[in-house]
């Protein structure tokens, strides 16, 4: 029997022409005898049905019809139309089961809509097909997070960062996982690491500034909290955290030798 992806390969050769009706059948029944699996590309061409010239035009058209769909499916996503654009994504598949941006995007779709299971078979599938993709890697390590597989969650941040350490958001993530852990040194670490790559990033000095905090050193957490607030004036509870610890400080003449002491910001 046909496989998916060769039954939408015979469907775009027969709307296109390039196939008769006569000729896909006949090659589909000498697949369906065959003693092994036969590719029903090969037998097209075995027959004389399917030259380079036709195969060409076929992959051509599969390869366009390919990247509509992701970008419609991207459309989708950013209306959050995650459901259609999971239809799309899936399509997309059925024309060629080794794409791997369908299946990040498609995993991406199912953590918005909560399917987490299902949202990390997809970010795998991309990982055994690209284990240099980091994206991946990081995405799935935030659904372990969130269904509190905080090892796991871990181990995937670590392996994004080994793939691409140039990026900013695996050290940010790791360090909120370091965090709800109360591993409050690794997360400080990792979003000084965050903070160092990426310096406009007002969530990363929000919650190094809240690490401060629980640390005691309260000048520092002063000093993030200003700085979040500098790169979004709208940062609402940045605001309201600068201000609660403005108001301790002040009334707590014993953090004050304490905040002076504290220069450093890692």
């Amino acid at each position: 029997m046909p496989t998916g992806e060769e039954r939408l390969f015979s469907k775009i050769a027969l709307k296109y022409e390039l196939l008769t009706r006569d000729q896909i059948r006949r090659a589909i029944r000498i697949q369906s005898r065959a003693d092994r699996p036969r590719p029903l590309i090969a037998i097209l061409v075995e027959l004389g049905y399917l030259d380079d010239a036709k195969l060409d035009r076929i992959l051509s058209i599969q390869e366009r019809n390919l990247h509509a769909l992701l970008e419609r499916g991207s459309e989708y996503k950013a209306k959050r139309e995650f459901r259609k654009a999971i239809r799309d994504y899936s399509k997309a598949l059925q024309i060629n089961p080794m794409f791997v941006d369908a299946y990040f995007e498609r995993a991406n779709a199912y953590g918005n809509l909560k399917q987490f299971e299902l949202a990390l078979e997809d970010y795998t599938k991309a990982i055994e097909l690209d284990p240099g993709c980091a994206r991946a890697f990081d995405n799935r390590g935030v659904i372990h997070h969130l269904l509190k597989d905080y090892r796991k969650a871990i181990t995937d941040f670590t392996r994004a960062i080994e793939v691409d350490p140039t990026q900013a958001k695996p050290y940010f993530d790791r360090g909120v996982t370091h965090q709800q852990l109360r591993d409050f040194e690794a997360a400080l670490k990792d979003y000084s690491r965050a903070v160092g790559l990426d310096e406009q990033n007002p969530l990363a000095f929000n919650n190094r500034a809240v690490v401060h905090l629980l640390l005691g050193r309260h000048e520092k957490a002063i000093r993030d909290w200003e700085r979040a607030i500098e790169i979004d004036p709208d940062f609402t509870s940045a605001k309201m955290n600068l201000g609660i610890l403005l108001k301790k400080v002040k009334r707590s003449p014993s953090a004050a030798p304490q905040a002076k002491s504290d220069a450093s910001d890692g």
